[in-house]
């Protein structure tokens, strides 16, 4: 096995443990979590704010166009 191949392989199980170990102590994935946080973040700017619908998409890292 090439080194690049077993660095590669070494970096996979590292990310594997860590999203697993990431869920056991949230309850949800790394990408559910996120979520939640651009969410609540949503929800502060619709109650605190003026921003536009594309500001606000903007202000919590969603794309145009969702």
């Amino acid at each position: 096995m090439s080194q690049h191949t077993a660095g590669r392989h070494h970096t996979g199980a590292g990310i594997s443990y860590a999203s697993h170990t990431f869920k056991a102590s949230t309850g949800c994935s790394f990408r559910e979590y996120i979520n939640l946080l651009r969410m609540e973040k949503a929800k502060k700017l619709l109650a605190n704010t003026s921003f536009s619908s594309d500001e606000r998409n903007a202000a919590v890292g969603i794309s145009e166009g969702i």
